[in-house]
């Protein structure tokens, strides 16, 4: 009869398996989600190293190898939608193989798409919806998509700093300049937290521009014209135009 600890470790690997994501998208974010769960749930069971390791030759490594193995493929085509299984060849019963089958496929989806990710990615532009660090995060996406295919050679973050300060709008040029300034320099995380650090500073702006606007109103005369002479000078900190706030734009 097997103990309670046993018993337990079974219940608990069985919960973990039923919570896993099922593979049944073909889209690159689906196979990364998957991946992700199925290393985490294969390497806190102890049952991944079929996954990068070849069969042994060596008696005393291949029971536990074979286990790995056999646990690992039954997981993985369990967890896998029937569609998408056919689309693999799999013909030897190998754990690795039929993963590295999968990831094939994927990446190939992933090639294919990356001439269409890419010119999204130059084409973004800051619209005003969320803070900047959500729009450079969205960016950040895009192009670590575009990095795991190798395209175009992509190979740190400069090209996505630079591309990011171009879709920022006006306001942000001060952050354009210095980047010139400090040749090119900045990585990501810099980037993120002057942007950050940048728009509380104009949100704080446009906070004591409200407040002082209100208390002129209250203390003095107060004309249409002469509001409408004064948004004139006004810059919106989401599109550049002039004559309005950030929270009244209209695009």
């Amino acid at each position: 009869m097997p103990d309670s600890n046993t018993v337990m470790d079974a219940l608990a690997m069985m919960h973990h398996f039923s919570s896993m994501k099922t593979l049944k998208d073909l889209n690159f974010e689906s196979w990364t989600e998957w991946k992700t769960d199925l290393q985490i749930f294969l390497g806190l069971w102890d049952l991944d190293i079929a996954l990068y390791k070849e069969k042994p030759t060596d008696a005393s490594d291949y029971e536990r190898w074979e286990k790995s193995n056999r646990l690992s493929i039954l997981i993985m085509k369990a967890k896998t939608d029937g569609g998408i299984r056919g689309l693999v060849h799999d013909s030897t019963g190998n754990a690795k193989q039929f993963f590295d089958a999968l990831e094939a496929l994927f990446m190939k989806m992933e090639r294919d798409e990356a001439c269409s990710l890419f010119r999204k990615l130059v084409r973004m532009k800051f619209d005003g919806e969320g803070s900047v660090c959500e729009h450079i995060m969205k960016m950040a996406s895009i192009y670590s998509r575009l990095r795991a295919v190798d395209f175009m050679g992509l190979s740190d973050d400069s090209y996505l700093v630079e591309t990011a300060l171009n879709s920022l709008p006006p306001q942000f040029l001060l952050l354009q300049s210095a980047y010139d300034r400090q040749n090119k320099n900045f990585g990501l995380d810099e980037l993120l937290s002057r942007c950050a650090a940048a728009e509380r500073l104009f949100n704080e702006v446009e906070d004591n521009d409200v407040s002082d606007a209100s208390f002129e109103r209250e203390q003095s005369g107060y004309t249409i014209d002469n509001d409408y002479r004064k948004s004139a000078k006004i810059q919106c900190f989401s599109c550049g135009e002039m004559g309005h706030k950030r929270r009244d734009c209209p695009n």
